[in-house]
């Protein structure tokens, strides 16, 4: 068992990594960092696991080990963490935290957690202490100045963990606002505490800047952090005024770990000094990939050649911070939000959903928010606001033509007044529901 003071000087010497030699401004040397990381979690995995021990192919080298997603990744669990621990037990005491919403979940000093299941199964994870508090570090080296005043971080999350407390001090104040209470509730909590850092989906923060906005909630945050959910144009703009922020930052954090952070000058890197990334292009793209990632850190619960589902799209211009890191312009979503629309001949014609976004947004000057659904039948179940007959003969126009002109079987598009929302659960804009599973 570690000692508070261990635990401090530990983050601390990782803290002044991160902070003062963790950016690398030449790709060369970015790659040669990478490389050396990469052979000794290769190593550590294949001597410690018996999974990555019969699974990779011949020499310890990433071409070696197979690819693997999410389903395989739960599926071998047990012989693929070096903690000896069983999924069965793990996902029973996450599942109950869950339900009592008591997060302190630890076994041992690992702390345990689940995923939000957008995509469907939900899936365990396992977090070292060491990981934590190098988790802690390179979020600290990014965000918060070793020569500033108190740090107060609001953050709202579906669950709290202690991974999200590490590094708390009498200088660093971490407060938890659950996702599944009702957002007024927070409001009294938020003006009390006047963070200096505001982290939450971009849905949370446009209803916190309405709220903002109208003078119910009064903060003046420095940084204003979007988490969870793919930040929608129009909803950054709106943030970025009422709570008079230079931009909004992205902390592209996913179960599978840091992937992406925000720099000064507002562009979204990949964390690239963390994990290894190799890039799936989608068919007929040079810059749309899934990311298939190596987490270069990570021992208890190693992530080698893991298959993600999120749609990014890589941008070639290189960032006036200086940072040698892989600019994203855009995260475009998931598989599962891509939109299969039938054709005349039976085919089938895949639509991204940053794609169908615009069209609604292009279609009316006046609508400031949306979702759209298509059920099994084709259907389209479109959301607007705000929600008024001359919007949605515009929205219905638009739609139509844009099918029309890709020669997509015009389908059936109704108009809801409220959003699919599942309490606690990540907001999406567009995505493919079966029709029993439809909430209201």
């Amino acid at each position: 068992m570690w000692s508070r003071w261990r635990e401090l000087s530990y983050l601390i010497c990782y803290y002044l990594k991160f902070r003062f030699f963790g950016l690398y401004r030449s790709r060369k040397d970015l790659e040669t960092y990478q490389q050396k990381l990469l052979k000794k979690i290769l190593k550590h995995a294949v001597k410690r696991t018996s999974f990555y021990r019969t699974a990779r192919q011949s020499d310890i080298k990433l071409k070696n080990f197979p690819i693997i997603d999410k389903s395989q990744m739960m599926r071998h669990f047990n012989t693929l963490n070096t903690l000896n621990m069983d999924i069965q037990e793990v996902y029973q005491r996450t599942l109950l935290a869950e339900q009592t919403r008591d997060f302190d979940l630890r076994i041992g000093s690992t702390v345990i957690g689940l995923s939000s299941g957008t995509t469907g199964a939900r899936g365990v994870f396992l977090v070292t202490l060491q990981e934590r508090l190098k988790h802690a570090a390179y979020i600290f080296a990014r965000y918060i100045s070793p020569f500033g005043g108190d740090v107060r971080v609001a953050y709202f999350q579906r669950a709290d963990s202690p991974l999200y407390q590490t590094g708390k001090s009498k200088r660093i104040r971490l407060v938890f606002f659950d996702l599944i209470n009702p957002l007024e509730q927070s409001v009294e909590k938020l003006n009390s505490l006047q963070p200096t850092i505001l982290c939450a989906p971009s849905r949370i923060l446009k209803k916190l800047a309405l709220l903002q906005k109208n003078k119910i909630l009064n903060i003046q945050p420095q940084r204003v952090i979007n988490i969870m959910e793919v930040l929608d144009p129009i909803d950054q703009d709106l943030i970025s005024a009422n709570f008079a922020v230079k931009h909004i930052d992205q902390f592209y954090m996913a179960t599978e770990g840091v992937l992406g952070i925000t720099c000064e000058e507002g562009q979204l890197h990949l964390c690239e000094d963390l994990i290894y990334f190799e890039k799936e292009y989608l068919a007929g793209s040079q810059s749309l990939f899934y990311p298939i990632i190596t987490d270069l850190h990570r021992k208890g619960q190693p992530h080698i050649r893991y298959k993600m589902t999120d749609i990014l799209e890589e941008s070639t211009a290189s960032c006036a911070c200086g940072s040698a890191a892989q600019v994203i312009k855009a995260v475009h979503g998931r598989k599962d939000d891509i939109l299969t629309f039938r054709t005349a001949l039976g085919g089938g014609i895949e639509v991204y959903p940053d794609i169908l976004a615009r069209q609604i947004l292009l279609s009316h000057p006046d609508i400031y928010d949306y979702q759209i659904c298509m059920t099994d039948d084709q259907r389209l179940r479109i959301f607007v606001q705000p929600i008024r007959k001359d919007i949605h003969k515009t929205v219905h126009k638009k739609i139509s033509a844009f099918l029309e002109e890709r020669k997509a079987t015009l389908v059936d598009i109704e108009f809801s007044e409220y959003p699919i929302v599942e309490k606690g659960k990540k907001f999406r804009r567009i995505f493919y529901q079966a029709e029993q599973g439809m909430l209201n």
